[in-house]
């Protein structure tokens, strides 16, 4: 079952646990009247006689079983209970997957982290509360390589489900330290092992070659991981809240980038 547009509602007594797959690719999924059907046998004692009814148990909880997954980023109404042996990969890569209710984590959780993706460099959950036990969080870095200090927020809250949590182990070079503060406020902070950033503002130097053709665009060593982001508007419009990345721009601290004289303003600035 995938949702991409709209919204798909389930009303009882139908329910999602013969979809193997359950994707939310930017749709709604409302499960806040999703139902399961259970039978109740029910004796005729005059007439000896058995009859079997079918009873509609609403619960409003959406259940990932075993062997099964919820996958993607979008909405989804009501809550999630995840089976011991179940598996959610949230993203597509980077991306949210939103719980209007509450989430009980007890399978395998699979998130990615890139610290140049945004408006999250990470993968998440959000939810009105989080509870389980047993459970494994996986979390792969999908991007470049991470910079000392590097906080992440996983999820949206505290979570004490997981009994096993991998995180990135290395850089290629050196080893990765990290402070899981999931079970405190949903955070993971990569205290050493990459290279540190300055996380305070810097300024840009300008210089123009060529001929007046190219323009370098230069900031601090240590402020490599930030990322220099443009916008172009008409004279009269100046800066937008509409920026661009400069792509490549967060694994250097140097940009070179030609003069076109058909642009009326261009506007640089970094970002982290």
């Amino acid at each position: 079952t995938t949702v991409s547009n709209g919204t798909l509602r389930i009303v009882a007594p139908n329910n999602l646990t013969s979809s193997t797959n359950i994707t939310l690719a930017g749709g709604t999924l409302d499960a806040t009247a999703i139902g399961f059907s259970t039978n109740q046998t029910t004796m005729d004692y005059n007439n000896v006689e058995q009859a079997t009814n079918t009873v509609v148990v609403t619960t409003g909880v959406m259940e990932i079983q075993a062997g099964k997954s919820l996958n993607g980023q979008g909405s989804l109404l009501g809550s999630v209970t995840t089976d011991p042996a179940s598996t959610m990969n949230v993203g597509n890569p980077i991306g949210t997957m939103a719980i209007s209710g509450s989430i009980a984590l007890n399978g395998t959780v699979n998130m990615n982290l890139n610290r140049t993706n945004s408006p999250n460099n990470s993968d998440r959950i959000t939810a009105a509360s989080f509870s389980g036990s047993g459970a494994t969080l996986n979390v792969t870095d999908a991007g470049p390589a991470l910079f000392t200090g590097t906080i992440c927020q996983l999820f949206s809250g505290p979570v004490a489900a997981f009994a096993t949590v991998n995180l990135p182990a290395s850089n290629g070079a050196t080893t990765y330290v990290w402070t899981n503060k999931i079970a405190f406020d949903g955070t993971i902070e990569l205290l050493s092992g990459a290279s540190p950033v300055d996380p305070n503002p810097t300024n840009i130097t300008s210089a123009v070659t060529g001929g007046g053709t190219t323009l370098t665009l230069s900031w601090p060593s240590s402020h490599t991981g930030w990322t220099l982001q443009n916008q172009t508007n008409s004279i009269n419009v100046g800066i937008t809240g509409t920026w661009f990345d400069v792509a490549g721009s967060a694994t250097t601290n140097q940009v070179i980038v030609p003069i076109v004289p058909g642009n009326p303003t261009v506007f640089y600035r970094l970002k982290l």
